[in-house]
């Protein structure tokens, strides 16, 4: 009588599954979404943390290191257009202290990119640490950047401004998840 019972629950349970119109892949989706979530909770900007993972179709199969990676990843592609933006208003603004502050700017995000290369190495070889002072030394010089605009009172463009807080949002989402693995 209890074998009979077990077995009315397997098939209970297989025909709920065959039924249902979640599928085990939606509900592994589900929670691999739990997972950045989770990961993203702890940063300053969860949304951002979170834009970022959704722009990335490998994200729902990542684990926290893959989560990181990726988060570096943005930080990369969001440098590229930071850096393109720059260009573009340093040859349309006159000679002058804004035209040459754009200038370097674009001469020190070459090291930013050297750094943030870095930190998905050390993501990739288990050393958090070196990681995470990679993310540190590279979000330094967008910083610098930005100091410098401000001090200048750079008003021509707030997507500079916007790219370098987005750069600075990402970074602190990436220090809070490696600090945890």
């Amino acid at each position: 009588m209890a074998c009979h019972l077990r077995m009315n629950r397997k098939l209970v349970f297989i025909s709920l599954l065959i039924i249902s119109p979640i599928s085990v892949k939606e509900l592994g989706a589900r929670a691999d979404e739990q997972l950045m979530i989770k990961e993203c909770h702890n940063a300053n900007v969860p949304t951002t943390c979170m834009q970022c993972l959704k722009s990335d179709p490998t994200s729902p199969q990542a684990d926290p290191v893959g989560i990181a990676r990726i988060i570096v990843k943005c930080l990369q592609t969001n440098l590229d257009v930071l850096s393109m933006n720059i260009t573009s208003i340093a040859s349309k603004e006159g000679e002058g202290g804004i035209k040459a502050a754009l200038e370097e700017c674009n001469k020190q995000f070459p090291e930013t990119r050297k750094d943030l290369s870095e930190a998905d190495n050390g993501l990739k070889e288990g050393k958090y640490d070196e990681a995470a002072h990679s993310i540190i030394e590279g979000i330094q010089n967008p910083v610098t950047c930005q100091t410098t605009l401000q001090k200048l009172q750079f008003q021509g463009s707030p997507e500079v401004y916007y790219y370098i807080n987005l750069l600075k949002e990402l970074a602190d989402a990436a220090m809070r998840i490696i600090d945890r693995l």
